[in-house]
């Protein structure tokens, strides 16, 4: 949603990474351009609060007048109201009305590291990144991405992954290293603890950049130890 000025960072008396609407419209943050004259706020509507946006609401400006109507409770005592503010541009992305995603995006489970593996070694994801069908038939997407899964950055970094094997010189667009974050594995590792002192531990102790993806599906190994029930 496009407003014509920066009306949250006036109501909350400083700058404002994201928001949390007591509505369905859920988790809202301004655009990260920064600086930016924008004036752009998404939000992020997840399971039964997305249902409840698009009840009884036929097209994309029925819904934008329910996640305004949530902004404007959430700064009740705001000189501009959003509503008020708000140009009149906006869109609504539905990812759970897509046939072949349904809205969904994959999640770590106790079995998608084995072996006291990382994000490089002993990570289940590398097997959804074997070509099946003699090397015909490649996979990517956000699932098969070892460092930024769930995101679209990782879907876009594994659909150049996937092309540098069929062509070694196709184009990229993505960085040439990521840098890990650290803190949730850390606070993961740490909740694990406070319930069993002598929880393992897979983080290491620093975190330098990783390296590049490899580039063909041969730097990849071909075969995969089963996994073990927790």
């Amino acid at each position: 949603m496009k407003f014509d000025v920066d009306w949250w960072t006036e109501a909350a008396g400083g700058a404002v990474a994201w928001m949390i609407a007591k509505g369905p419209a859920a988790w809202c943050w301004p655009s990260y351009k920064t600086p930016s004259d924008d004036h752009i706020i998404i939000c992020f509507s997840m399971g039964q609060n997305a249902k409840d946006l698009k009840a009884n609401t036929n097209d994309d400006g029925g819904i934008i007048a329910k996640a305004l109507g949530d902004l404007d409770a959430m700064f009740p005592s705001a000189a501009q109201k959003p509503s008020e503010t708000y140009s009149g541009v906006g869109k609504v992305f539905d990812w759970g009305s897509k046939e072949y995603t349904l809205g969904a995006y994959s999640y770590v489970t106790v079995d998608t590291f084995y072996e006291g593996g990382d994000a490089f070694d002993g990570n289940a994801r590398k097997a959804l990144q074997e070509p099946v069908a003699n090397g015909r038939i490649l996979f990517a997407g956000e699932a098969t991405s070892l460092l930024m899964a769930a995101t679209v950055p990782g879907a876009v970094d594994e659909g150049e992954r996937a092309a540098r094997a069929v062509h070694p010189h196709a184009p990229s667009h993505a960085p040439t290293s990521y840098p890990t974050v650290p803190g949730a594995v850390d606070e993961g590792e740490r909740a694990a603890r406070a319930v069993h002192p002598h929880a393992p531990s897979y983080a290491p102790s620093s975190y330098p950049p990783t390296s590049p993806y490899p580039t063909t599906a041969s730097d990849f190994p071909t075969t995969y130890p089963p996994t073990e029930q927790p």
